[in-house]
Order: structure tokens, then C-alpha cells, then sequence
């Protein structure tokens, strides 16, 4: 479990789960992650090969390319929180799954995008 933490201006990605591991992240700050030495990535938190993370009530904001990214089977539940200032807001890929809520996905260049047979259930929130 990640609560009530600060996680700010790490290189590639703040936080990262990888190969079916899964976190709780509760009232958490995820912000101005940086890029790599070509430009590349600069995420918030990334959910990769089936990962899982249950997000409450958490900042991610300013990451220049993702605020989220679940990739491969990855699976998010999104209540209350703000994702806000990258270029895609939360980005699923490959059969990733996200319930989104009660939350604010603003000030991105596109807010959520689904591809490649990933899905969402999306409610209450402001886009």
C-alpha cells in the first residue's frame, strides 16, 4: 500500500508494476515525472503484464506523456482523483481494463484512449 505519499519528478516513471504485482494508492501525489535521455516516456504510473492498482483520491498530474498507461492485461480502479497535464490522460493497450469514477481527467491532450481490445466503464466524472 502507497498512502498519503509524495512520488515527484522520477525519470521514465514515477511508479511502476510489472509482471502481475498490484498496489493500492491512496491520497498519493504522482507528478512531473521526467523523460529519458532521447525525450521518451515521463509517466505517472505505469501498469504493465497484467499488473493491478486500485487508486483513491490521488494527484497525477504534469507527466509529460502519460498519466496512466495499463498495458497487456492491466487492470485500474480510478475513484476520486485528478489526472491532469499530460499529453494522453490514462491510456489502455492490449486487453487492459479500467473502471473510472468520481474522477477528473482534464487539461490532457486527449483524456482516455482504449485501443486494441481494452475496456472501461466510465462514470461520474468530469473529462
Amino acid at each position: 500500500m502507497i498512502e498519503e505519499s509524495l512520488i515527484r519528478g522520477n525519470k521514465v516513471t514515477n511508479i511502476i508494476l510489472i509482471d502481475n504485482t498490484s498496489a493500492e494508492i491512496t491520497q498519493t501525489e504522482m507528478s512531473a515525472s521526467k523523460p529519458n535521455a532521447d525525450g521518451e516516456f515521463g509517466r505517472g504510473i505505469s501498469l504493465l503484464d497484467q499488473s493491478e492498482a486500485v487508486i483513491r483520491e490521488s494527484q497525477i498530474t504534469g507527466n509529460p506523456e502519460l498519466g496512466i498507461l495499463l498495458f497487456d492485461g492491466s487492470k485500474l480502479s480510478l475513484d476520486g482523483s485528478l489526472v491532469q497535464g499530460s499529453f494522453d490522460g490514462i491510456l489502455l493497450v492490449r486487453n487492459s481494463e479500467a473502471v473510472i469514477m468520481n474522477s477528473e481527467i482534464t487539461e490532457n491532450d486527449a483524456g482516455i484512449i482504449l485501443v486494441e481490445e481494452s475496456s472501461a466503464i466510465i462514470t461520474g466524472n468530469t473529462i
